[in-house]
């Protein structure tokens, strides 16, 4: 066993696994912590029988253009399926009115990850020394003298380690971690003022038993001004099975709280004023709502104006406390911020910057 204390990440996200990978295959003793009881992060599906139906997270890869994207799935083989976009879209303007046929224009190069992301999540663990992940252990605090760096979980365990790598969401990690010497004021504001991508977003997904929409020539989408969903997609696994469809609810998490079970039948409604009678009986409908989860959403996310994701300060892309402490998380990435491009960019781009720090010391 090493003697090295090991490079300790805080995440179990695609960043934080990412990061941990490329570290480990450099021969670098890494330990990952992740609060969730499961690996994933903002990675999340959803389970029916055993096997995936849907996705409850990201959804999408864009191979063409995202270059870490694509070097990864190569990487971990994990392919990827051309999204639906074949027939008719729908446009909803009017409550109570059809919803109008239409063609909506597509996005170049959007694909399906074969199995979900969730099969990036399973194929980055199986690589990772067995016992190197740890979940259902939320992190407290991490602390320096100058000699020593130890990371707390919750409950009292200290880890000595080498460097300490915080892969979750800039503004998680601030709420959730303490600091020992304090951050310096400018990242500890860069951190608080750094949006979680899609962090106060709730996504529906139905599971059907065929996908009866293209029976018809329809895509699946659909685009919605009355909603409560504002987009729906087909979310059909390879050749239509299993069969699925899911969207982005429009309503605001406050009302959401608020309306409880009564958006459950509001998105079941819109779906057969959509697609007709057969789609008010899925096998499955669940909604998440990403702004319950205080290890995802902020108050500030909570609260704030959903945006764009955009390239943030370099400072949350440099090291602290000596070199010791870095920030990782797919909102730090250079590129891709927020994405899963972003994702993938901001671990391997971390784990690379510490490995180099090393060699020159």
């Amino acid at each position: 066993m090493s003697t090295i204390d090991p490079v300790v990440v805080v995440g179990a996200g695609v960043a934080g696994l990412s990061c941990a990978l490329t570290l480990a295959e450099a021969g670098c003793p890494v330990r990952v912590l992740e609060a969730h009881p499961v690996p994933g992060g903002r990675v999340r599906s959803l389970m029916r029988d055993g096997r995936t139906v849907g996705e409850l997270g990201p959804s999408w890869v864009w191979p063409r253009w995202q270059p870490c994207v694509a070097g990864w799935l190569s990487r971990l083989e994990v392919d990827t399926v051309a999204q639906h976009e074949h027939g008719d879209g729908l446009i909803e303007r009017h409550r109570g009115l059809p919803p109008v046929r239409a063609v909506l224009p597509g996005q170049d190069g959007i694909r399906r990850v074969v199995g979900g992301p969730g099969a990036l999540v399973d194929a980055l663990m199986a690589r990772l020394p067995s016992d190197s992940v740890t979940t259902g252990s939320p992190v407290t605090a991490i602390r320096t003298d100058g000699a020593t760096l130890s990371v707390e979980i919750d409950g009292g365990e200290r880890i000595a380690a080498s460097a300490a790598i915080v892969a979750c969401a800039p503004r998680i990690a601030l709420q959730h971690i303490a600091f020992e010497p304090a951050l310096p004021m400018a990242l500890s504001k860069a951190l608080q003022t750094a949006p979680t991508w899609m962090a106060a977003q709730a996504k529906a997904v139905a599971v059907y038993g065929t996908p009866f929409w293209r029976e018809t020539g329809l895509s699946g989408r659909v685009a919605s001004s009355v909603g409560p969903l504002v987009e729906i997609h087909d979310h059909c696994g390879p050749g239509g099975e299993p069969a699925a469809l899911f969207g982005f609810v429009g309503v605001p998490a406050a009302d959401r709280h608020a309306h409880g079970m009564r958006l459950h039948d509001a998105v079941l409604a819109q779906l057969g004023h959509c697609f007709g009678e057969r789609a008010l009986q899925p096998v499955a409908l669940h909604i998440e709502d990403w702004s319950l989860d205080p290890r995802v959403c902020s108050a500030a996310d909570r609260t704030g104006t959903p945006a764009h994701p955009q390239v943030l300060p370099p400072i949350l892309r440099e090291p602290s406390l000596d070199g010791r402490l870095r920030f990782c998380a797919a909102e730090t990435a250079a590129v891709g911020p927020g994405l899963l491009e972003g994702a993938f960019a901001a671990g391997e781009s971390v784990a690379k910057a510490l490995l180099a720090a090393r060699s020159i010391r």
